[in-house]
């Protein structure tokens, strides 16, 4: 059976050489462009196994302009975007993205209890991507065709869900 760290902040010592998830562009940012966005615009946590990594996703803090919102929410609305979340081919189908997904809901809860974030924004750049994103409860943003969101009202909602509520409906990005 393989073994798997949980979720950790990237770091230079970390092979990322032969990660490859299928998307070029995702692969490069990784190789290229995680370690530098790091200090700078976002945080990249990585799964591995050993020393490798398997797995990613990023988050910053951002916020989205809607044209058409509830009026008791600020516009721009404060949001955590995750940006990016990509699995080692090698590794698909086995749940990984799930638990990517799942940890990154959990850092953005422990996140937003020191600001006032209302969304949670993904930004899937493939159709499996979207699929994904949709089957976890994020909904489209009809004038941002590429963005996915899920209030952060439904996730708080879903955790405070007690035991009774581990496994929490499909609507709310945690299952």
């Amino acid at each position: 059976m393989m073994r798997f760290s949980p979720p950790v902040p990237i770091s230079a010592q970390l092979d990322v050489g032969a990660f490859s998830c299928g998307d070029p562009a995702l692969d490069g940012w990784l190789r290229e462009r995680a370690g530098d966005a790091e200090t700078r615009t976002a945080k990249t946590f990585v799964l591995l196994t050993d020393k490798r990594v398997i797995g990613f996703y990023t988050v910053a803090v951002g916020s989205v302009l809607l044209p058409m919102i509830d009026s008791d929410l600020p516009n721009p609305v404060p949001a955590m975007i995750l940006g990016l979340l990509a699995v080692d081919q090698a590794y698909q189908r086995q749940g990984l993205g799930a638990a990517l997904l799942y940890d990154a809901l959990l850092r953005i809860l422990n996140v937003r209890r020191g600001l006032d974030i209302r969304l949670v924004v993904a930004w899937p750049i493939t159709q499996p991507l979207r699929r994904f994103f949709t089957h976890y409860g994020f909904e489209t943003i009809p004038t941002l065709p590429h963005a996915h969101f899920l209030p952060i009202d439904t996730l708080i909602k879903a955790a405070s869900g007690g035991a009774e509520n581990r496994r929490a409906p499909r609507n709310t990005g945690l299952d």
